[in-house]
């Protein structure tokens, strides 16, 4: 761990030399002695081969490198608030539909995996939240209810030190299903959640948060470091394996539509990889932002790639 935020923190001063043009790993093999980069490199390899790996079944787990496979351990309950659908398009902050968003190409998403390659910012002292958001979608769960779309949000909130599920019945009226949340005409209820050590938002370049799903569990990976953790829960909360063609990931205020502030300077690199079946690159949606929270960040270009790992990558500064 201490490699890896040693090598980060030098990666982000170079960067702010160098410029937002640089790639990640360039700047990481400038910045590095050759035995850290590959220290640097086999972390990611691993927290992407975590990303990738099922858990057994339903519940909470942990992994540390270099090992391969899940170890379960309790869960804890998730925040009751809500990480509500946008409710603004403002062009100066980035959420809110004001987001880019990574389109399958090829078939239906089962995973999207969100990182962040290129980091410069300082501490804030604030809360914040990172989310890997599906499309609104219409599915069997909303039966007969013409108005309805369902919508899975995959969260991470520093504030709770958790980690989970949070499943919507968007414009589903009143009368929710027992045991769901009533929240402005839609509803929402969670999976139970992993718990999660708490960190600094300055280590955002050691994290990757994978939503993905089976047909049987949808299941999220929270990677910081050389440790992941994982949370699973069963596909038939919302069917989501019937219906997901879009991604959403970005760091954003934490639940409540609350905003995250960053200082001055501050700029991103956003990556979203998809597995669609396929290797086209898939398309930069913009406006495809479907969470209520935002950031202070105004968004640059956004490129896609395809080859073995589909992606897209855009940039958002201040």
């Amino acid at each position: 761990m201490e490699t890896v935020h040693r090598i980060c923190r030098r990666c982000r001063r170079s960067v702010a030399a160098a410029g937002a043009s640089a790639t990640f790993a360039g700047m990481s093999a400038l910045a590095a002695p050759p035995g850290e980069l590959a220290a640097f490199e086999a972390d990611q390899a691993w927290r992407s081969t975590m990303a990738r790996t099922a858990t057994p079944h339903e519940g909470c787990f942990e992994s540390d490198y270099p090992v391969t496979q899940w170890k379960e351990v309790s869960c804890g309950d998730a925040p009751a608030d809500p990480f509500g659908q946008p409710a603004l398009a403002d062009p100066a902050v980035v959420g809110g539909q004001n987001d880019y968003a990574a389109v399958a190409s090829s078939g239906l998403l089962s995973m999207a995996i969100g990182s962040f390659p290129r980091v410069a910012l300082d501490e804030i002292p604030q809360d914040f939240s990172l989310q890997v958001n599906s499309n609104f979608m219409k599915t069997s769960v909303c039966g007969r209810n013409s108005k309805c779309r369902t919508w899975q949000q995959f969260v991470y909130s520093s504030r709770a030190a958790e980690a989970f599920m949070q499943y919507w019945l968007i414009d589903y009226g009143s009368a929710c299903p027992a045991g769901w949340h009533a929240f402005k005409g839609s509803c929402y209820v969670n999976s139970q959640a992993v718990r999660i050590p708490r960190f600094r938002i300055t280590a955002l370049a050691d994290i990757a948060l994978s939503g993905s799903t089976d047909g049987v569990d949808d299941t999220l990976v929270f990677a910081l470091g050389q440790r992941a953790y994982a949370v699973s829960h069963r596909d038939d909360m919302l069917f989501l394996t019937t219906a997901w063609q879009q991604a959403e990931f970005n760091v954003f205020g934490d639940c409540c539509s609350n905003h995250l502030q960053f200082a001055p300077g501050t700029s991103l690199d956003v990556q979203v990889e998809v597995d669609d079946g396929g290797t086209v690159a898939p398309a930069c949606l913009g406006r495809g932002g479907t969470t209520g929270e935002t950031n202070n960040l105004t968004l640059g270009a956004c490129v896609g790639s395809g080859g073995r790992k589909p992606r897209i990558r855009f940039s958002e500064s201040n």
